[in-house]
């Protein structure tokens, strides 16, 4: 529903061309198929219709701002599917989708972060296992420096929380 209406957003915002104006055919057949494609979320397509259409009408400001928006809605759905991919624990799926979305906007802050954390969270789940390891065995000191490499790559809540209790645990341990 949200990318419907996203989609929606975009297909009213096109530009009309007035009724007196002489519409050049080929640029109006680009907008049209962009227009089509933003109707059916097909992002990529609305890309290269509304460049083509650009690269026709380069003074017109309206199409470099709608090119832009379907950019931003392409960028959106490729990190919205790095942070699925990544809530699954499938890295090299989350890593391949927010290269995508930063193919398509190379400064996006939420590519570039979900980018950092599929490289780095295989690092923090091997220092997790670590530390449950030394944990495991007594060795609190150990298992707090690993689950503190593991909560500094990746800033996860239940990090965290593994962090305080082992601190607990050690607290308690250097007190006996």
């Amino acid at each position: 529903m949200k990318h419907l209406l996203l989609a929606l957003s975009l297909v009213v915002a096109l530009p009309m061309v007035p009724a007196f104006a002489d519409p050049d055919p080929a640029l109006q057949q680009h907008l049209d198929s962009a227009k089509q494609a933003m109707t059916n979320a097909d992002y990529e397509q609305a890309i290269d219709e509304l460049q083509e259409a650009q690269d026709a009408s380069p003074a017109d400001a309206d199409i470099g701002k709608l090119l832009q928006n379907a950019k931003q809605k392409d960028c959106a759905q490729y990190v919205q599917q790095g942070q699925e991919a990544l809530d699954a624990k499938n890295y090299d799926d989350a890593l391949n989708d927010f290269g995508n979305a930063l193919q398509v906007l190379p400064d996006d802050a939420a590519a570039l972060a979900g980018q950092k954390a599929a490289q780095n969270w295989p690092h923090a789940e091997a220092y997790v296992k670590a530390a449950l390891d030394y944990q495991a065995k007594g060795n609190f000191t150990y298992a707090v420096a690993y689950l503190q490499r593991a909560y500094d790559l990746v800033k996860d809540p239940s990090i965290a929380k593994l962090l305080s209790a082992a601190k607990a645990q050690q607290a308690k341990k250097g007190h006996k």
